[in-house]
């Protein structure tokens, strides 16, 4: 595989950095959170249960900052588990 490299500035300091394809399969989020901590986007379905039982979870926590296809709050934990 070939790496792409890109330059950012990141307060005024050029940095360069690799460009890691992700697959756009409305996964991409827990794709490239699947990189990050294995190294591979195949565990990107376990990364987003994790999450998402986190979240139901703790629902009063993350309630307010959950939002469906049209950007409203989800009104239960079940509605969003079960777009998730």
């Amino acid at each position: 595989m070939r790496l792409l490299v890109e330059l950012l500035n990141i307060n005024g300091t050029m940095m360069s950095h690799i460009i890691i394809p992700i697959i756009g399969d409305g996964a991409c989020l827990f794709r490239a959170i699947s990189f990050v901590l294995y190294d591979t986007q195949d565990k990107a379905q376990e990364v987003r249960k994790k999450i998402v039982t986190h979240v139901i979870n703790n629902w009063e926590d993350y309630s307010i900052m959950s939002h469906d296809s049209d950007g409203n709050n989800y009104r239960s934990s079940a509605n969003y588990f079960s777009d998730m």
